[in-house]
């Protein structure tokens, strides 16, 4: 007897502009590790943003997108963009961060991405 093999659906990924993204208050990490905020934004702007964004829309009072991204994990990137569209050398509306867009219930999978984002991070050769 033949069994179905549970296909699997991958996040999609977009270019979302810069200023249609918010670093959300729900961001477990609270201090800088490692490389600065600098260096990593001299590291994006020579070799692009390695690692995509996570985020998830914003939804208004009855639960409708605003065409707003927050971004649960990832301020140490969001920042270091936010330091080059400081500088000029990205355009805050125009197409540039690379994100996976999830939908769902933002309070449960809060936890999980950012343990995942820590077990990719801890993997992920220096």
């Amino acid at each position: 007897m033949a069994t179905t093999v549970q296909k699997i659906t991958l996040s999609p990924s977009r270019d979302i502009p810069f200023n249609k993204l918010v670093l959300s208050q729900s961001n477990a990490r609270r201090v800088k590790a490692g490389v600065s905020i600098e260096e990593l934004a001299e590291d994006i702007a020579r070799r692009t943003l390695l690692q995509s964004l996570n985020v998830r829309p914003v939804l208004d009072v009855e639960g409708a997108e605003t065409g707003m991204f927050e971004i649960p994990a990832g301020g140490r990137r969001y920042r270091a963009l936010e330091l080059l569209v400081k500088q000029k050398r990205l355009a805050k509306n125009r197409a540039g961060a690379l994100c996976r867009a999830r939908s769902g219930d933002r309070h449960s999978r809060r936890g999980r991405l950012a343990r995942r984002e820590r077990s990719a991070r801890a993997a992920a050769p220096a």
